[in-house]
């Protein structure tokens, strides 16, 4: 089983949405909610409203991972795991962390983020990484960042674009992929989760 993390000591740079989408779009996927806002949680119920299928959900505490990842390894093939903003505790983050076989970083292409990643980065000691930037619009600005990241860490190459499809989608539980699978959010999800798919094959601890 491949475990994927999203983390980000910031809130609001689509740690969720990441984390949906892959749950959808990965094989054999269940999803871990480690937020006490349960965002992912309340998503999967609107899915079902809806008659969406999948993925398995699982909400926990921080000292829960363990257990629940060993309970996952026989029956799925990936695990992503959805994690909180710090609000000064990182337990929730750190045992995502310590899990996983990759971590997927997003960060939005603003100041604030970058600076964010001040906290963020010491948490990733000795794991495999990359930055996923979100939520760009055409910007100097956007194209400053990537370089920025680049010189820090792995990036992937594909950019989430702030697009209204998103949340369309998310209103009845839904991913792009299944909202309009053939429109530019799906295409760059579809990659997206594909290179970190990819990525994490690499580095899986077996």
């Amino acid at each position: 089983m491949k475990i994927i993390a999203v983390i980000s000591m910031k809130g609001g740079c689509a740690k969720s949405t990441l984390a949906r989408h892959g749950s959808v779009i990965l094989s054999r996927c269940g999803l871990l909610d480690l937020d006490p806002q349960q965002t992912s949680k309340k998503w999967i119920e609107r899915r079902k409203a809806a008659g969406l299928v999948g993925p398995a959900m699982v909400s926990a505490s921080p000292d829960q991972v363990v257990r629940v990842v060993d309970n996952a390894r026989a029956k799925l093939d990936h695990l992503i795991i959805d994690t909180p903003p710090s609000h000064d505790d990182t337990r929730a983050i750190r045992a995502a962390v310590a899990v996983a076989d990759f971590v997927v970083v997003p960060v939005k292409a603003s100041p604030d983020d970058l600076e964010a990643l001040e906290q963020t980065l010491p948490l990733l000691a000795g794991r495999r990484w990359a930055f996923v930037v979100t939520m760009a619009t055409r910007s100097n600005m956007l194209e400053r960042v990537r370089t920025t990241l680049a010189q820090v860490g792995d990036l992937a190459p594909v950019i989430v674009a702030n697009r209204v499809a998103y949340p369309e989608a998310a209103e009845t539980g839904a991913a792009v992929t299944e909202h309009d699978p053939r429109g530019p959010a799906a295409e760059e999800m579809r990659q997206l989760w594909n290179w970190i798919d990819v990525q994490t094959s690499k580095h899986v601890n077996t």
